[in-house]
């Protein structure tokens, strides 16, 4: 006969009791033990051996109490009514008398040895979650382990809105004094600049934080410049020196993303050490951030300028192949003709022209060593006709605070030189600047154009070693990773 229970009650307390659970189910989580089933035998009355049973099992299996009004499924009520040899139910009954349901709930703490949420535990929990949120964990992490903690103490947990409710203001009250601390630390000039950064001005449509905030777009010189902008700029408004005692870099993080979240409108209405707090942090990753979305934007822009490089190489390959090996048949005919034909010179080339002409022959050769000359100089020439567009940020993508691994010091020596090759002040290539990174096979040309080409091997040497870990940012977030795609390889 099938049993017929009543709708589910929503769980103040939490719990969620399965409502087909399986013969395995019943057997591992709500058996009772001999012992079990003395200490329910003392309640009087079927029902409320069976509700006490109950509450024993939750208890045990979840570390909370059923609230008065909740009820559980049929089969675990006749499972657990059978084992207390009670007949069984077809419905699910209503809910105790308030006094009788809390004289159970303390019986079954004593019975188990577990104890109540007092205020001795309340105490403790607050000092817990200070330390655990000072430390950078989320309020969903702190819940989860405060469960966790309180389990592991035996202490049964109150109502799950009651506990969210608490931890939440615990952590809001751990977080308040964390703001405060923050901007006691922030200078005066540097609170002023950021309430300046949360105001639209009359001639923009978006304010200087908003800015600050856009996702990086493709990789081009004008958004590569823009983006540094904004690291310079955060350079210039102090944000490099400012150093967050009593932050942790989870915390850091968190906070950051917070202010990333709501808009200038939202960060105005917000109490001032909280307002100032949360964009501090946000502009500190910011600082780091930025300087990362700079290099992958140099990256992909490398990248891009490497590609049609290459493909516009390959089709002048492909076409002065095509042409070469028609002028070496050409020519290898001409030969037949001089070699074959023993005449004067004069008759020899009379004949030659008069079968080949001229300049078909002259033709034959500038097509030769053209298709000879792209072999080795063709990427790195289609590289320098596009190195003007590398010219507009790179001056001040040099700017950056480049470091170097032990053993590739020469790589800074190198970007010294490619600094004082921008401003102006090396007019030349200096003959004992390192030049170790540059391909062999780039031709020398003129001293200006060497200048370039220097420069522009030594950035994609740069993007190299930081793809080796060699060379990094002193404020990056990704030291050491993939920054560019390298030059080098492309022949310069």
């Amino acid at each position: 006969m099938s049993a017929v229970e009543s709708p589910a009650p929503r769980r103040w307390s939490g719990v969620l009791l399965p409502e087909d659970p399986s013969e395995e189910e019943l057997a591992r989580h709500w058996t009772l033990s001999e012992a079990d089933k003395r200490e329910a035998t003392q309640s009087r009355g079927d029902e409320n051996r069976r509700h006490f049973a109950l509450q024993l099992c939750v208890l045990r299996r979840y570390g909370r109490l059923l609230e008065g009004g909740e009820t559980a499924p049929v089969r675990i009520l006749n499972h657990l009514g059978a084992q207390l040899e009670l007949p069984p139910v077809l419905f699910v009954t209503g809910a105790l008398r308030p006094v009788t349901e809390k004289q159970y709930a303390d019986r079954v703490r004593r019975y188990l040895g577990w104890r109540g949420f007092d205020y001795k535990i309340q105490h403790e929990l607050a000092d817990w979650v200070e330390q655990r949120t000072l430390e950078g964990f989320s309020l969903a992490e702190v819940a989860l382990r405060a469960e966790e903690l309180l389990l592991g103490l035996q202490v049964v947990l109150p109502r799950l809105a009651v506990l969210a409710r608490l931890l939440q203001s615990l952590c809001r009250r751990a977080e308040k004094q964390v703001f405060a601390r923050i901007a006691e630390q922030l200078p005066s000039g540097f609170r002023e600049e950021i309430d300046r950064m949360l105001e639209v001005p009359e001639s923009a449509h978006r304010s200087d934080l908003f800015r600050l905030k856009a996702y990086p777009p493709e990789g081009k010189p004008d958004t590569i410049l823009s983006f540094l902008a904004h690291y310079h700029y955060l350079h210039l408004i102090g944000v490099d020196k400012i150093r967050l005692a009593g932050c942790s870099v989870a915390m850091l993080l968190q906070f950051a993303k917070a202010a990333r979240r709501e808009d200038v409108w939202h960060l105005r209405r917000l109490p001032e050490a909280k307002r100032h707090a949360l964009t501090a942090c946000f502009l500190v990753e910011a600082l780091k951030t930025t300087l990362d979305q700079s290099v992958e934007m140099n990256d992909q822009f490398l990248g891009g300028m490497c590609r049609r490089s290459k493909n516009s190489f390959e089709r002048k390959q492909q076409e002065y192949r095509r042409r070469a090996r028609d002028g070496r048949l050409q020519l290898l005919r001409g030969m037949e003709i001089v070699v074959e034909q023993d005449r004067q010179p004069i008759q020899m080339y009379l004949n030659l022209y008069a079968q080949i002409p001229k300049p078909q022959l002259c033709s034959a050769m500038a097509d030769c060593r053209e298709s000879d000359r792209l072999e080795v100089h063709g990427y790195a020439d289609e590289l320098n006709a596009r190195i003007s567009h590398l010219k507009r940020y790179q001056p001040r993508f040099f700017e950056l605070p480049f470091e170097a691994q032990p053993g590739s010091e020469s790589m800074l020596t190198a970007l010294g030189v490619a600094r004082k090759l921008d401003s102006g002040e090396f007019k030349t290539l200096p003959a004992d600047a390192p030049v170790d990174f540059v391909a062999p096979n780039q031709p020398a040309g003129p001293p200006a154009k060497r200048g370039r080409r220097f420069e522009a091997a030594h950035l994609g040497d740069r993007a190299g070693a930081g793809r080796a870990g060699q060379s990094s940012f002193r404020k990056s977030v990704s030291c050491g990773k993939p920054q560019a795609r390298t030059v080098l390889e492309s022949g310069l």
